[in-house]
């Protein structure tokens, strides 16, 4: 099984205008344990290019519609194994709609939690 995290940056990343609740490290952590790290935004130029590396997957939507691109992650990672748990992290009512029309998991950054990854 394969688990994808996808990411906004306003308001759920710490480097995000307005900052949010979720350490921006975090990101190079989850890529390091195998599991597929993605960030579609239009404020991915905020995350540091040392952690932005690590990313497999990032979109940038000029405050669009991300179904799409959430969708293009999701076809692709199924095509590798058919076995995906998808999770869209993002703080708007509108993050949670476009994650759910892309078959994503829609978790709010206040309750996203990885325990002892970020000291």
């Amino acid at each position: 099984m394969k688990v994808v995290l996808c990411f906004d940056v306003d308001g759920t990343l710490d480097v995000g205008d307005p900052r949010g609740p979720i350490d921006h490290r975090l990101l190079w952590h989850l890529a390091t344990l195998d599991i597929v790290t993605c960030v579609v935004s239009d404020s991915w130029g905020k995350i540091p290019g040392d952690v932005l590396g690590k990313v497999k997957y990032v979109y940038g939507t000029r405050r669009g519609d991300k179904t799409p691109s959430l969708r293009e992650i999701l076809y692709n990672e199924r095509r590798v194994s058919p076995f995906v748990v998808p999770f869209y992290v993002g703080d708007l009512e509108s993050d949670r709609v476009m994650a759910e029309r892309a078959g994503f998991i829609y978790v709010h950054p206040r309750v996203f939690r990885v325990w002892g990854m970020i000291s």
